[in-house]
């Protein structure tokens, strides 16, 4: 960009063809990756991501500017709900459930991780600094603030954010849960009779689960997380 503010970095994460990581790119790939297993996914499935990808294509540059990006955010979150939701009620509980399971439990880590490094370094450069450096947008960031007051802080001897985010082993955006969900994934997998060989890049979710430890323990080493690790190489 000519200037690196906050429009055009919003509309660069939100909007840009430029960036394949912009919500409207993920969104137009999922859609267009939907034709490979259309006849693997219930109609309702289909038809809930079709219709999220198409009403986010709707946000032109002008309801943009009217309703402004968090209205856009906001739409696009409830989306994605509606899609969870009706994959939690849809889908069969066979092959390919748990690999949406372990796609989902690899992204998640991934994010996560990417969030406590980029707060551990932020913190560390700049202390006191808001935004990602500021533990609450962290755990906002995460989906995890409320639980984290709720449930950590009312412990006598509460645990760090960073901690929280790492090991807590029933929050579902949690590195060591997400690592867990990996493991009961492929051990379902396997037991189903599918092997690496025929569908499991495991070469590739190891090197994001080492990816995801790699970058946590950057912030908060945790031999939890290591052990998690060997147990997914096994």
């Amino acid at each position: 960009h000519i200037r690196a503010d906050e429009r055009s970095v919003s509309w660069y994460l939100a909007f840009s063809d430029a960036n394949p990581e912009s919500v409207i790119a993920c969104l137009a790939r999922a859609k267009a990756r939907l034709g490979g297993l259309r006849s693997r996914l219930p109609t309702e499935v289909f038809a809930v991501i079709s219709a999220g990808s198409m009403d986010a294509s709707r946000w032109t540059a002008n309801r943009v500017a009217r309703d402004g990006i968090y209205a856009f955010c906001h739409d696009v979150r409830n989306q994605i709900a509606v899609i969870e939701g009706t994959l939690e009620r849809a889908v069969r509980r066979d092959e390919q459930w748990q690999l949406l399971q372990l796609g989902r439990a690899i992204e998640r880590a991934t994010h996560i991780a990417s969030l406590l490094r980029v707060h551990h370094e932020t913190a560390t450069d700049q202390p006191g600094a808001a935004g990602v450096g500021d533990w609450r947008t962290l755990l906002r960031l995460a989906s995890s603030y409320e639980t984290y007051v709720r449930v950590a802080l009312s412990d006598r001897d509460p645990v760090s954010p960073t901690t929280f985010l790492l090991d807590d082993p029933y929050l579902p955006m949690s590195v060591a849960y997400c690592l867990r969900q990996m493991l009961e994934s492929l051990t379902a997998l396997r037991a189903a009779g599918v092997t690496s060989a025929e569908t499991l890049p495991k070469g590739s979710i190891m090197v994001a689960a080492r990816a995801a430890v790699a970058a946590a323990q950057s912030s908060t080493p945790s031999p939890g997380l290591g052990t998690l690790s060997a147990r997914l190489d096994a």
